[in-house]
């Protein structure tokens, strides 16, 4: 069969080739007997262009990627091309997602993608494969890299130690998607796969799991044995990190430069009902401290839009990350990702007007905020990119951030350049809301009662449990 698996673009405010590599796709690749004839696409990094001697379509879809998913698919169908989706949104939203395509991949796909594809060969393609049981990380292959475009993730070639969270934040798709546990490849296999990819020629890495440091025990033991290897790299973590001095310090031994951590807000009671709790801003201060004592640079996760951010969250927050010389910060907006506690509140309360998915990627607004306007939080939003990320603000942190100069400049003017964008195409954004609240008016008002009942009942159905 000849196979194409894609990943369809997503735009985050932050352009092409800066999305995480679908390392997801490669170790499928990886799984895929040598008799297939593969390719694989990333549409951050390419345009996808249709062909006429495709067999198989499959497609890694998160919630900001479906609607585009959903094009490539109706297209190949059209075409009596069997199409697959995998990924979160299939798994979450399976009832939706089936409809655009022939076959939908709920969870994991590593113990199924083998059946799937003998299936597809004898005509026995089924609408629904779930895995049997939660994937061992050490039965994961290496992805294979040479059919990934070296361009995403800001050159840096990504790597996976382990799959999941601990926590389970109400905005958050990922405990919702691999369950409660937290899995780990052996270390021998991790630096395996390290050193493979060092003897072609890598030398910076990007870790794409959730939180490299949930277990701080098992990442003191990776990241002794990475410190001989002599390379830089990134990755995720969440602020408690800084409970254990000698894992911060291990982390900048073995070449860890910055991490981006879920600061999220600097409110308490955000932070309560966000049921993340085990950040607690009376210790912010200390605890980034401990990131800058070992010269690793913070990249901060913040969102705005919960309940109880008001039009002063804006200033206060920026003034924030500048006053504890912050190098870098990533500004979400508050989305309500389909499975989420977010999402099944705001839509219980008639608050979602934005139904197009290709919205879904945390940088436009979607739902009615509490204490302001939709166009408000837009405004506040570019607000803070622009001011963060101004030359003052960047003289202000750079002190603190200056074991990598280069890093924290080069990162600094790409946010810098991504803020100008982002204001630029503000009143276009703008005007998009405007239109979509009225749509959403329109479609309520011509819901009957009946439709109305259904709709609530699958919006707040778990398709998980």
């Amino acid at each position: 069969m000849n196979i194409d698996l894609i990943a369809p673009v997503m735009d985050t405010g932050g352009g092409r080739g800066r999305q995480i590599t679908p390392l997801g796709l490669g170790v499928l690749a990886s799984l895929t007997p040598d008799e297939h004839n593969l390719n694989l696409y990333d549409e951050n990094v390419t345009d996808y262009e249709y062909k006429d001697d495709v067999d198989l379509v499959g497609l890694s879809v998160m919630t900001a990627r479906a609607t585009r998913a959903y094009q490539i698919a109706d297209e190949y169908r059209k075409r009596g091309v069997p199409v697959v989706f995998g990924g979160s949104h299939p798994t979450l939203v399976p009832d939706e997602s089936i409809q655009h395509a022939d076959s939908i991949v709920m969870g994991e796909a590593e113990l199924t993608w083998p059946q799937l594809l003998e299936d597809v060969q004898n005509n026995k393609l089924k609408q629904v494969y779930k895995s049997p049981r939660w994937v061992e990380m050490d039965e994961v292959p290496i992805p294979r890299r040479d059919l990934i475009s070296a361009k995403a993730t800001f050159g840096a070639t990504s790597i996976q130690a382990t799959r999941g969270c601990p926590f389970d934040c109400n905005f958050c798709t990922v405990t919702k998607f691999f369950g409660g546990s937290y899995r780990y490849r052996s270390v021998d296999l991790v630096i395996e796969e390290l050193e493979q990819e060092i003897a072609r020629g890598k030398k910076s890495f990007f870790f794409v799991d959730d939180n490299i440091i949930a277990n701080r025990r098992y990442s003191r033991q990776l990241f002794e044995r990475m410190i001989p290897l002599n390379i830089k790299w990134g990755g995720q973590a969440s602020i408690t990190a800084a409970k254990d001095p000698e894992v911060l310090r291990l982390a900048a031994e073995s070449g860890c430069m910055a991490l981006f951590v879920g600061i999220e807000s600097i409110s308490k009671e955000t932070l309560h009902n966000a049921h993340k709790d085990f950040n607690n801003p009376d210790n912010y201060e200390e605890n980034f401290k401990k990131y800058h004592d070992n010269g690793i640079t913070i990249l901060a996760g913040m969102i705005f839009g919960f309940d109880e951010d008001d039009e002063s969250t804006f200033e206060r927050t920026v003034e924030f990350l500048v006053k504890h010389r912050i190098g870098l910060a990533n500004f979400g907006i508050l989305t309500p990702l389909p499975g989420t506690d977010v999402y099944k509140n705001l839509n219980a309360e008639n608050r979602i007007f934005e139904r197009d998915w290709s919205k879904y990627g945390a940088s436009q607004v979607t739902f009615y905020p509490k204490k302001m306007s939709p166009e408000r939080l837009k405004e506040g939003h570019i607000w803070a990119k622009k001011e963060f990320y101004s030359l003052s603000s960047l003289a202000k942190r750079y002190w603190a951030n200056r074991h990598h100069p280069f890093f924290f400049l080069g990162m600094n003017y790409y946010y810098h350049l991504n803020a100008k964008r982002g204001h630029k195409e503000l009143p276009g954004h703008l005007e998009d809301m405007r239109v979509a609240e009225a749509a959403e008016i329109q479609r309520r008002q011509n819901m009957t009662d009946e439709e109305m009942v259904i709709q609530t009942l699958v919006d707040n159905c778990n398709p998980s449990d």
